[in-house]
Formats: C-alpha cells, structure tokens, sequence
C-alpha cells in the first residue's frame, strides 16, 4: 500500500472518528474536559489496538476459516441489517439519555463498532486481493471454470470451458459479419 492510500484511509478513518464525536457531543447535556478526553482516547487506543489484534487474529486463524469466513460475514451482516430493520418499525420515544455516554459499556461499544464498521470494507478488499494474488479467486468461479479444492484455484471446467469458448467464437464471428449501423 502506498503512502497515498494510506493517508485516504487515515483522513477517512479521522471524518468517521469525528462524526461519531460531534454526535456525542450534540447529545451531552455538558462539555466537560473529562468525557472530551475518554473520548479521544478510547477512539485512539481502539485504531492503534484492533488492526493489531486483527492482524494477529487473520494470521492464526485465516486458514482455519477461510473455507467458511463469507458465511461468517454473511450472518454478521445480516444480523446488524436486520436488526435496523426491525427497529425502524418500533414506536420509540426519542429521549436524551441522562447518563455520559463516554462513560462505561457504551464508550466501549462506540469504540469498536466505529472501528469495526470503518475497518470491515478496507479487510475485505484487501483479503479479496490477496486471495486472487494467490491464484484464487474470491467468489465461486465464473462461468466455464470451477474451484480446484485441493490447490484452491481457478482452472477451466473441462465440461463448460469448451462451450463458453464456443459461444464467444460464435460470438465474434457473428458480430463482425453484420453491420452494426443499418
């Protein structure tokens, strides 16, 4: 990764940090040094301490989950997306809490939802990447190849590699005999 994109994520990372921060703030009934500067910690001490426990994590266990991590993903995903959908059609009051939110359980379910969510599309790219670095491919394969398991790459599909090839020489053909303006 070079310099570029790692400055981009940092100033993404740095909006996101600071969205949360004024959503905070706006709903404090008072601005204390105090909860200004858990905050902050709290925020610096999650981006310093979860890409190293990730990393640590990815390097142990990736092999161990790689066959099934989509699926995990997957439930994740749809879990938190159902949740919201479900809560959007409850009667809530809205109401102002009266404890600090930069204090206890929630300072610390801010934190690592706002890195997990921040970090989830950056983990995702770049293990997409590595596993097409690799010789894989990061999805099921695409028409007219299949997934080798046993060396867990692409290889052309002996009985549908033929007759894409087929259809794309068809294609071809047909396509520079005909005129495409009448």
């Amino acid at each position: 990764m070079n310099l570029f994109s790692i400055l981009i994520i940092a100033i993404g990372l740095g909006m996101d940090a600071l969205s949360v921060a004024i959503g905070i703030g706006a709903t404090a009934r008072k601005l204390s040094p105090g909860p200004v500067l858990r905050l902050s910690l709290s925020f610096g001490l999650f981006q310093f301490f979860m890409p190293l426990i990730g990393w640590t994590a990815g390097r142990t266990v990736a092999d161990h989950i790689a066959r099934y991590d989509h699926w995990v993903a997957f439930a994740l995903l749809a879990f938190v997306g159902g949740k919201m959908i479900r809560d959007s059609f409850r009667e809530k009051d809205e109401k102002v809490h009266a404890n600090d939110p930069t204090k206890g359980m929630t300072l610390l379910i801010l934190s690592v939802a706002k890195y997990y969510l921040g970090n989830l599309s950056e983990e995702v790219r770049k293990g997409m990447n590595e596993k097409v670095a690799q010789g894989g491919w990061p999805h099921r394969a695409p028409m007219g190849y299949a997934n080798d398991k046993n060396t867990r790459s692409v290889i052309p599909d002996p009985l549908t590699a033929p007759l894409i090839a087929w259809a794309f020489e068809r294609y071809s053909y047909k396509s520079t005999d005909t005129p495409l303006a009448g």
